[in-house]
């Protein structure tokens, strides 16, 4: 089931021609995913955090990412 989930938000969500953007869930369960692959090394939560919560705050980083690389995407494609 990881593998389905992976191939879901990577060939599906976050694939160049997509024209829907990845919510902040989906990010965030992918990247509970690649953690646990990655033997729990890639979630390193604070203190007073989960490894949930590190997820949520990683995923609406990337989530603002992908928007300023949109924005600037879209920008650059009406310029030529």
């Amino acid at each position: 089931m990881p593998q389905v989930a992976m191939d879901l938000v990577l060939h599906k969500k976050l694939a160049p021609g997509a024209n829907l953007a990845p919510s902040g869930f989906l990010l965030a369960d992918a990247l509970m995913i690649l953690d646990s692959k990655m033997q729990l090394l890639l979630l390193v939560p604070g203190e007073r955090e989960t490894k949930a919560d590190r997820a949520a705050t990683e995923a609406k980083r990337i989530k603002k990412m992908l928007g300023a690389l949109r924005h600037l995407f879209r920008n650059t494609f009406l310029d030529f």
